[in-house]
């Protein structure tokens, strides 16, 4: 098994909590299709290489002078997820941009449609925002969070109690976690947002 609880290895996760979904679809004394066996096997021996990540423990340039969080959220059919970057730079312009932390959780099973999973995505985000937050004492000078879908940002936006129960409920928790405390919720193009990957899964 895998220890990362930042989830720094998010896209990979996400590739196996997908076979886990299709496993658990299985009758319980069904013998797991070939094609699913073989494309775990594939998986599982290409895990190695993550030996060679190496992920620095700085997060923040020297002397920095301006510090931002920004962070992505994204959802598709498989899953969706939320991932935050630190930005930093100094005086003299040098700019680091570095991985913080990330989660993903696999579309349930009850059909959604992909605005409702993107507004999940969003609360996954600002969730894990307050998690990060209250574990660091790092202060930022913005908070930036980018959805790529503009149906979410125009919920985000409206008055809770204007909307349905399942939106107006999820859309209460994100102002309170993030508006309330100072976030900018932006658009990000689909093809720019990092978040895709975490969403839709990568190969080691």
């Amino acid at each position: 098994g895998m220890f990362d609880p930042h989830g720094w290895t998010g896209p990979v996760n996400v590739v196996a909590k997908l076979f886990m979904k299709r496993v658990r679809l299985q009758k319980w004394n069904e013998e797991l299709p070939e094609d699913v066996r073989e494309s775990w096997n594939e998986f599982r021996g290409r895990l190695p290489v993550l030996e060679n990540l190496k992920i620095p423990r700085h997060a923040v340039i020297n002397n920095p002078v301006e510090v931002t969080l920004h962070g992505f959220s994204d959802a598709s059919e498989a899953a969706y997820g939320a991932v935050f970057y630190m930005r930093s730079s100094d005086a003299v312009g040098n700019v680091q941009v570095s991985l913080l932390c990330s989660k993903s959780r696999v579309s349930p099973p009850k059909l959604q449609t992909i605005a409702r999973l993107e507004l999940c995505a969003a609360v996954l985000m600002s969730r894990l925002f307050a998690m990060f937050v209250s574990a660091c004492d790092s202060r930022f000078g913005e908070v930036v969070l980018w959805c790529d879908s503009m149906i979410t940002l125009h919920w985000i936006a409206t008055e809770p109690s204007k909307l349905s129960v399942f939106v107006g409920h999820r859309v209460s928790a994100v102002q309170e976690l993030t508006i309330a405390e100072g976030c900018k919720w932006r658009h990000i193009r689909s093809e720019d947002n990092p978040a895709d990957k975490l969403s839709r899964g990568l190969q080691p």
